[in-house]
């Protein structure tokens, strides 16, 4: 009921964030997901699917373009990296990160109205497209990245911050959410 009406926070640090990096991760994460991930602008997020060579699904990812040589995919299963490493060079580094940092799910059609409350980022519309992400926003104090996305066929928005700072940020999306 709160996701349809009002909002819900959920967390999902358990999935799984392949880091890529080097001079051919944008091309790395476009051989093996569904998407033209070289279509992408720095900021876009797409999601798709990456099979096996024998055509069957291992993952349902999306991926964050940060630019040609930086790419994140987040996904459910550690099938996923081993899809990416047959694709990696010498040049190319993938570092599974999940344990790094915290994934706060911040849903429904009040969710823009509860983070616009603690940021004075621009979370409208006009400023922040679905299917994009903006690093480097305070807030509640805490620096993080925020991704327009969700899953609930509903507003939606992901928080992605340091594991270190989850049971505070945590508590402040609550206690700002409370009413």
């Amino acid at each position: 009921r709160a996701f349809r009406e009002a909002v819900g926070l959920l967390e999902y640090s358990m999935l799984y964030r392949w880091d890529i990096r080097g001079p051919r991760a944008a091309e790395i994460a476009n051989r093996v997901h569904s998407r033209n991930i070289m279509a992408l602008k720095p900021g876009e997020i797409a999601y798709g699917v990456v099979v096996d060579d024998d055509g069957f699904m291992v993952d349902d990812p999306t991926v964050s373009l940060y630019g040609p040589d930086h790419v994140l995919l987040v996904g459910g299963t550690p099938e996923l990296g081993t899809v990416i490493g047959r694709e990696t060079d010498s040049q190319t580094t993938v570092t599974e990160r999940r344990a790094e940092f915290c994934v706060l799910s911040v849903q429904g059609p009040r969710s823009r109205e509860l983070l616009q409350s603690l940021t004075g980022e621009d979370l409208s519309n006009a400023a922040f497209a679905y299917y994009t992400f903006k690093p480097g926003v305070r807030l509640a104090g805490f620096e993080v990245q925020v991704n327009r996305i969700g899953f609930t066929a509903e507003l939606g928005f992901e928080v992605v911050a340091s594991i270190a700072d989850a049971p505070a940020l945590m508590a402040a999306i609550r206690e700002a959410g409370a009413p």
